[in-house]
């Protein structure tokens, strides 16, 4: 009688050991098949409540409330070059301009875009205020995994 006690407390310990466990999750991520070939990982830390989908090879992070907070696609080295002459030919506030990364805001969008590799790189865009998406973004690990 109490040895089957035993394996049922037992049992029973094991089993909320695994939800909890489960619920300690602290991270999500989606690994993209891009146009160049590269494979890239987009890893989101949920602590704060921060979700991601993904959808057609893009990607939104959202607040516990699923308001969008970012959305995120993947550019070529082209594709970098040409948002780089359109933000100083349309007048965008330029934060940051190197060769690995592109900071700015226009018409009240706060855009990042950042390259992975000499060939791929991931547009982020958000209509949220600058720290919000700063925020947001703190929460991203962006990822070379192949190609």
């Amino acid at each position: 009688m109490y040895k089957h006690r035993n394996v049922l407390m037992l049992a029973a310990v094991i089993c909320l050991a695994a939800v909890l466990l489960t619920a300690c999750t602290t991270s999500m991520s989606y690994t993209f098949s891009v146009e160049t070939g590269d494979q890239v990982e987009v890893k989101l830390n949920t602590s704060d409540g921060l979700k991601m989908t993904q959808s057609d090879g893009q990607f939104s992070v959202l607040d516990a409330d699923g308001q969008h907070l970012l959305d995120g696609g993947f550019v070529t080295a082209e594709g970098m070059d040409y948002y780089r002459s359109a933000m100083y030919t349309e007048g965008a506030e330029v934060l940051l301009d190197t060769d690995e990364e592109i900071l700015w805001t226009y018409d009240g969008e706060y855009n990042r875009l950042v390259m992975v590799n000499d060939r791929t790189g991931v547009l982020i865009g958000s209509l949220m205020d600058p720290e919000t998406a700063e925020n947001a973004y703190q929460q991203l690990t962006i990822t070379l995994r192949g190609s």
